[in-house]
């Protein structure tokens, strides 16, 4: 199958991507044995077929694709780690450990040579419940697959310690059919192209000191910042914000961003690339992506504009806000087809791609990730254990 957009610009970013992937680890039932994991981590692998891909060139060696095997062909035996632990998961040691472990599965993804999972479980014994380390390359895995892959680990489990076959629900469209039905559709988008030259055609200065350089900004240097925002502003921020403004949560948060970047390096208008879940089923009529897993996220370019406010009106919580949020919404809202186009345009057109690659790149990168929760695993699985441990993310962010 072709890649889909988002896997074209991994290869295109860097040759070096065998560690780009997302990691979720999960509470294991109380007593699971070798034979019950090993059996529901194959059943899942069986049911998504992009979880037994691997990276090849296509044909002529031009471009990449992936390349699915059929089911049970992948040895999931070799795939698990197992670590003995004593359970104590807030302990400094579990974390050093844990930390330790996902480094060292990062280093055994090898798309090109079909592995793209790595799992490792943290043992505690018979009477206490493990922990399962999950890690996926990117290329397979996006954020809304989590939400798939949960409850089909718990649906397996809950069959196969009974004895039974795992029975997982199939899937609609295959990942396989929508990377050809895009390839079809991007030849049907060129009359997008005048949209895309408009959000690019403006020079776009250098927003820090300098330009990045490839051989000094690699992951090494890179900093990270938290920050944890009051239970107060959060919940203004998914509730009543788009509750007044009829929009979503991102309104407030690219409002928020366009006024930033106004105060601090005084523009006004800024480039951002902004991340979308990319599974637009309307895209291809007939689709059903709601229990297929993949790596479907859409990159497109939005000019956030906040030209004419007071800034510092905005940031008093005047009125300049609100008229901030409201024009950033309808900003978003004249993107067509909530930015997909681009990457079809920009990676599966022949003569489009060319001429997007050229244009003004966005310095500034935007993501929200949404919210999961147990409410998220369907309530009769619940209690099965398979559970996200939230407080891994501050391992990976150390990383």
């Amino acid at each position: 199958m072709p890649l889909l957009p988002v896997g074209a610009w991994l290869t295109e970013l860097t040759p070096q991507h065998d560690r780009f992937s997302m990691s979720l680890i999960c509470d294991l039932p109380v007593g699971i044995g070798e034979a019950e994991l090993l059996g529901t981590l194959a059943a899942v692998l069986d049911r998504h077929d992009v979880l037994r891909s691997r990276l090849v060139r296509g044909e002529g060696g031009c471009g990449w694709e992936l390349e699915v095997s059929a089911p049970g062909s992948v040895p999931v035996a070799g795939l698990v780690r197992r670590v003995s632990c004593d359970g104590r998961w807030r302990s400094p040691g579990w974390r050093a450990v844990a930390a330790r472990e996902l480094d060292a599965a990062l280093g055994g993804l090898d798309p090109a040579g079909g592995v793209m999972a790595r799992f490792v479980w943290f043992d505690a014994g018979g009477g206490t419940a493990g922990r399962l380390l999950i890690v996926l390359h990117h290329f397979v895995v996006d954020g809304v697959s989590w939400r798939i892959l949960l409850p089909d680990l718990a649906q397996a489990y809950a069959r196969v310690r009974e004895g039974r076959a795992a029975g997982l629900a199939g899937v609609g469209t295959s990942v396989r059919r929508w990377a050809h039905a895009l390839v079809e559709e991007a030849g049907r988008r060129g009359s997008e192209l005048g949209y895309w030259r408009g959000v690019l055609g403006e020079s776009e200065p250098v927003l820090g000191r300098r330009g990045l350089d490839p051989v000094v900004d690699t992951m090494a240097t890179v900093r990270t910042v938290r920050v944890v925002v009051p239970a107060g502003v959060t919940r203004a921020l998914l509730t009543s914000v788009p509750a007044v403004f009829g929009g979503g949560v991102n309104d407030g948060l690219l409002a928020a961003l366009g006024l930033s970047v106004a105060r601090w390096r005084g523009r006004e208008r800024v480039l951002v690339r902004l991340e979308g879940h990319g599974r637009e089923e309307v895209v291809v009529p007939g689709a059903d992506l709601s229990r297929t897993v993949g790596w479907f996220t859409s990159m497109f370019p939005v000019r956030l504009d906040v030209s004419g406010v007071d800034v510092d009106e905005a940031f008093a919580g005047g009125g300049a806000a609100g008229r901030v949020v409201k024009a950033v919404k309808e900003q978003l809202l004249a993107v067509p087809d909530r930015g997909v186009g681009f990457g079809l345009l920009r990676y599966l057109h022949p003569v489009a791609g060319g001429e997007l690659a050229r244009a003004a790149q966005p310095q500034i990168g935007f993501n929200y990730l949404g919210r999961f929760s147990a409410s998220d695993m369907p309530e009769e699985l619940r209690g099965l254990g398979w559970t996200q441990v939230g407080e891994f993310d501050e391992i990976e962010a150390g990383l």
